[in-house]
C-alpha cells in the first residue's frame, strides 16, 4: 500500500493511526505524527511481502481533527486487496480534503460506512480492489499516477454515460436527455481512460446529423479519479448541454455522434467516438 494526498503532515494531518490486516487479523497497529511512535510523512508504504497467494490484506487508516477546538469526526480511509503469488502489486490510498470532514461541510462529506465502504475522491466506495487492476510496484512509485504508471502504455479513452457511474456505451445505443436544475437540457457522459496524466483536458463533442448541427466542443479541466476495480481512470457526471440556442425537442429520436477527447501537459492523448441514439422521451 502506498499512501499519498492532498492533506499535509504536519498541517491538515497530526497523527495517523494505520492498522494492517491479513484475513481479518491484525499484523501491525502504528500511529505515526506528533502523538505517535513514528514520524508522519508522505509518501508512506506498507508492505505485506512473502504471504501466500489470495490472502486478503488492508489497511485502516484514521484521522483525526487537528484543530480540537472544532471537534469533528475523523477521517477513516480503508484500503484492501489479495495477494498475488510471484507479484509486488502497488495499491494507492489518496488522503484528499473531499474526505476530510474538517475540510467540506457535514452535507459535502459521503456518509460512508467503514469498513464496508470508504471515501474516496469524495465518493462511497467497495475499499476492495481486484489485483487485476493494480499496477507493479516500482521504488519511485510516488513520481508517477495511477492513471499514468512509470510502465504507460498507449493512451486509451472510452465514453460511457451515467451522472454517478459508468456504464459503457456502443453504437447505437439509446442516451436519454435530462433537465437541468438552471435550464437546458443535457447528457450525462462519463469518461474511462488510461495511461494519460491524471490532471488532464476533457473535451466534448457533437454532430447530429439530421440536422447538420454542430454542438461544441466544450473543454474543462478535470482530475480523474483512481478506479482499479475497472483498471482505468473515471470521471462520471459530465454534462453535455444539446440546446443552445436549438430546442431540446428537435434533438428528440435523432442521431447524434458524441466524441471524447482527453489529453494532459505532456501531450498524451487519447479519443473516442460513438453514434448514438437521443431517446424520444426526457427523463
Amino acid at each position: 500500500m502506498g499512501v499519498l494526498g492532498t492533506l499535509e503532515p504536519g498541517f491538515d494531518l497530526l497523527d495517523l493511526h494505520v492498522t494492517m490486516r491479513v484475513n481479518g487479523a491484525v499484523v501491525s497497529d502504528v500511529t505515526y505524527g506528533e502523538s505517535g511512535s513514528q514520524p508522519l510523512a508522505f509518501p508512506m508504504e506498507l508492505p505485506f511481502l512473502d504471504l501466500p497467494d489470495g490472502d486478503l490484506v488492508e489497511v485502516a487508516i484514521e484521522a483525526p481533527n487537528p484543530d480540537p477546538e472544532f471537534p469533528t469526526s475523523p477521517m477513516i480511509r480503508v484500503a484492501r486487496t489479495s495477494v498475488v503469488a510471484g507479484k509486488t502489486l502497488l495499491l494507492r490510498v489518496f488522503l484528499i480534503t473531499w474526505c476530510a470532514p474538517w475540510y467540506e461541510s457535514d452535507e459535502s462529506i459521503p456518509l460512508c460506512n467503514p469498513p464496508a465502504t470508504t471515501c474516496t475522491y469524495g465518493l462511497c466506495r467497495d475499499p476492495y480492489a481486484p489485483p487485476a487492476g493494480l499496477e507493479e510496484y516500482s521504488p519511485d512509485w510516488a513520481m508517477y499516477e495511477y492513471c499514468k504508471p512509470k510502465s504507460a502504455g498507449a493512451p486509451e479513452v472510452h465514453l460511457g454515460y451515467g451522472e454517478r457511474s459508468f456504464t459503457p456505451l456502443n453504437d447505437f445505443d439509446v442516451v436519454s436527455l435530462t433537465p437541468g436544475n438552471q435550464g437546458g437540457h443535457h447528457i450525462w457522459t462519463a469518461i474511462h481512460m488510461k495511461n494519460i496524466a491524471q490532471l488532464s483536458t476533457l473535451t466534448v463533442s457533437g454532430y447530429v446529423p439530421d440536422l447538420d448541427v454542430t454542438i461544441g466542443p466544450f473543454s474543462s479541466s478535470w482530475r480523474f479519479i483512481d478506479d482499479p476495480a475497472s483498471g482505468y481512470c473515471e470521471r462520471v457526471g459530465v454534462i453535455f448541454r444539446l440546446d443552445d440556442p436549438i430546442d431540446y425537442a428537435e434533438f428528440l429520436g435523432l442521431a447524434i455522434q458524441i466524441t471524447a477527447t482527453v489529453v494532459d501537459q505532456g501531450g498524451a492523448t487519447a479519443q473516442d467516438t460513438k453514434l448514438l441514439s437521443i431517446s424520444g422521451t426526457v427523463l
